[in-house]
């Protein structure tokens, strides 16, 4: 190291190993004096890592086990800050609540609102700017200002954490049936789809114009003269006698791929809110009896090693007490 005490990048890494080291060696003499405390007191160690592993697989049971559901939902015109409020009365609900429980709010029995633990809200996010969702953002670390990836405004993703996989699908139902039942979310659809059919109208009217246009320039009043193809510089035309027409061929490619989309636009607008497919179940379930055991051993032994440390050292900690 140098007189002016400045760190280079081999003092950062030799400091950095040295604090590697000691962090595992106290790590292993922690451990050591644990096995000497359960070694001393082992009469009170295992009754209490023995009802926590009891626990852990009480919880683990198949009836107890919790399963993981997640869904898209695709808005046909209500805000992506509307839904996530309406979604939130469901997920920041309480059960024995007499105005906000699930079994008011979802229209359920006790059982299928038992079964429905917790439920998050996440964003959808496109990558590619082609109205296609990409991924769904569980982190919540994506910024808006972030120009590579576009939050979408028509989907909301769902996650669930539901106890009865069993119930799944009639929770699915309920809660479709209580977003489309929402006023703000009628309204703002009823106005969404009036405008697609609008759009529609006008898109199949003037696609049609087209075809009728073209039609009858190129098949009726040109049938009595000679007519050649043209094809000069990506630019295609028929001529037709002295005279050059231009085939409105990307006018009419553009048109329909624009009535396509709000074709298919209007033809998932059957309610304000859509499921894309079904809720999605995770076979694993998050308390299962391995990782539920493993972990009710583990931290019951550290509870137990700490009740019999304080065993062992309660006239010291009596008499600093006293102090």
């Amino acid at each position: 190291m140098d007189n002016n005490k400045e760190l280079n990048l081999f003092d950062l890494c030799v400091m950095a190993a040295r604090a590697v080291r000691s962090g595992i060696r106290s790590i292993i003499t922690l451990g050591v004096k644990m096995i000497r405390l359960t070694y001393r007191q082992w009469y009170i160690v295992l009754p209490i890592v023995a009802a926590s592993l009891g626990g852990g697989i009480y919880y683990s049971l198949p009836q107890n086990r919790i399963y993981q559901a997640d869904a898209i939902l695709l808005l046909n015109g209500p805000s992506l800050e509307a839904a996530r409020a309406a979604l939130n009365r469901v997920a920041y609900c309480t059960y024995y609540s007499q105005t906000q429980n699930t079994m008011a709010l979802l229209g359920v029995n006790t059982d299928v609102a038992l079964s429905l633990r917790e439920m998050y809200c996440y964003e959808v996010i496109d990558c590619l700017a082609d109205s296609v969702p990409d991924y769904v953002d569980y982190t919540g670390k994506i910024s808006y200002t972030d120009t590579l990836t576009l939050h979408m405004h028509d989907r909301i993703a769902v996650r669930m954490r539901v106890r009865n996989i069993n119930n799944v699908p009639e929770i699915e139902s309920a809660l479709l049936k209580y977003l489309n039942e929402q006023p703000e979310l009628i309204s703002a659809y009823e106005i969404y789809k009036q405008n697609l059919e609008i759009n529609a109208a006008f898109n199949h009217s003037q696609m049609a114009k087209l075809d009728s246009l073209t039609s009858s320039f190129y098949f009726q009043e040109g049938a009595g003269e000679q007519a050649r193809l043209s094809v000069q510089r990506a630019t295609t035309s028929f001529i037709v006698g002295d005279r050059r027409i231009r085939l409105f061929l990307s006018e009419i490619r553009n048109h329909l791929h624009n009535m396509e989309y709000v074709d298919q636009k209007l033809a998932q607008a059957t309610a304000p809110v859509v499921m894309q497919g079904h809720l999605t179940i995770w076979p694993k379930a998050l308390n299962g009896p391995i990782r539920t055991s493993a972990g009710s051993i583990f931290f019951g032994w550290i509870a137990a090693c700490l009740l019999a440390a304080l065993i062992e050292q309660r006239k010291q900690i009596i008499a600093w007490l006293k102090k």
